[in-house]
């Protein structure tokens, strides 16, 4: 399926034996075919490739609480907090997909498939970028800075993603053995431990205002997520456990937003974003809670009643990867007024002009990953 050769995670899961399971309330683990499994990974890709272009467009408004009305602030930190889970949302389909194959993977064939097809665009648009921070931003980049950047530095705010998403990448071999060969209960200890340590612990630290240090090595970042994603493969929500979870995201949402604004009232207006955190435990609710809410769907009864939607689907989802990398050139030229207008966050308001912005920001995205998918000298770089 080609809309499956795109971004982060490529293959089909490939069925590994697992030991006996006690489901946990709020889930059921039900047995699903291959096909079945795989309907939900692009509709998620979509979601969470929109959330991506839809918080770059919303954040911009959140550090200035002090300099805007307090109604646009609100808007902007109630679409911040909603649109927060992109990332974490597409770590956890790499490791519902990229865990499950074969363990005994040449290490040639895997680099060759998956590493280098991430690597080989991400150097692409990290040089397009560069270009763009010195001749569209006027940045006085000399050669150096440039290599500082690019090995141990950000050279643009989104491209931090596709750094991790290549350590992980590396990792992979590794983590595919321990995953295949690991109990679903050693499983759940791994995820409880990265979850206690990594999100619950900074929470308890910032709360008692203390040093809480545990060096876990491999339990640390963006892991959790990936390995979570490989324990939820086989994981969907009965049709009564639906409501529950929707609710439970939405009251981790409102925590962020509210906690959000109480912190940065607390700095005099300086924004305050530990709880905007992918890795705080409010996140990994709502980012866990959506993928098990998108993933639960009656995608094939879906797919049959509307197949132009399938196809619509399918497409969004094999320019995903093309999208994640253009979409940042695509928001700050229609802001710039170079073109003549500008669209940007306050575009007829904020309550319109944020969703406004970040719908023709994807929408134009796709189109410019359409032309490029057409040049053969270029189509390597929106794979």
């Amino acid at each position: 399926m080609k809309a499956m050769n795109n971004v982060i995670a490529l293959d089909p899961p490939v069925a590994a034996p697992d030991a006996p399971i006690s489901a946990a309330p709020a889930v059921a683990r039900t047995k699903a075919s291959a096909a079945e499994r795989l309907l939900y990974i692009e509709p998620i890709r979509v979601y969470a490739m929109s959330l991506v272009v839809f918080i770059h467009v919303a954040a911009i408004l959140a550090p200035h609480y002090n300099t805007i009305s307090l109604t646009d602030w609100w808007t902007s930190n109630f679409y911040h907090a909603l649109s927060k889970g992109g990332p974490p949302i597409f770590t956890i389909v790499s490791g519902a997909l990229l865990l499950g194959i074969s363990k005994d993977q040449p290490l040639g064939v895997f680099f060759k498939k998956r590493f280098l097809k991430v690597l080989i665009p991400f150097l692409g648009w990290a040089a397009v970028y560069l270009a763009w921070r010195v001749v569209f931003r006027g940045e006085p980049l000399a050669p150096q800075d440039m290599l500082r950047l690019l090995l141990g530095g950000v050279v643009y705010d989104h491209l931090w993603f596709i750094k991790m998403i290549l350590g992980l990448y590396l990792a992979t071999p590794v983590l595919r053995v321990y995953v295949q060969s690991a109990t679903r209960a050693n499983l759940r200890y791994f995820l409880i431990v990265w979850f206690v340590a990594w999100t619950l612990l900074p929470t308890i630290s910032r709360l008692l205002n203390m040093q809480i240090n545990l060096d876990l090595v491999v339990m640390t970042n963006y892991v959790g997520y990936f390995i979570g994603g490989y324990y939820l493969r086989d994981v969907f929500l009965k049709p009564k456990q639906i409501l529950p979870t929707l609710l439970i995201v939405v009251g981790a949402l409102l925590f962020t937003q509210y906690s959000t604004y109480a912190l940065t009232m607390a700095k005099d207006g300086q924004l305050d974003d530990f709880f905007l955190n992918n890795q705080g435990f409010n996140m990994v609710i709502v980012s866990a809670g959506m993928f098990l809410f998108l993933k639960s769907l009656p995608w094939a009864d879906i797919y049959a009643r509307f197949p132009r939607f399938q196809k619509v689907v399918l497409y969004l989802a094999s320019c995903s990867l093309g999208v994640y990398f253009v979409h940042m050139l695509i928001m700050e030229l229609l802001g710039s007024g170079k073109l003549g207008f500008v669209i940007d966050s306050y575009t007829l308001g904020t309550l319109i002009g944020i969703p406004l912005t970040a719908v023709l920001t994807f929408v134009l995205s796709v189109g410019v990953v359409t032309v490029i998918k057409r040049i053969p000298g270029l189509k390597l770089f929106v794979p």
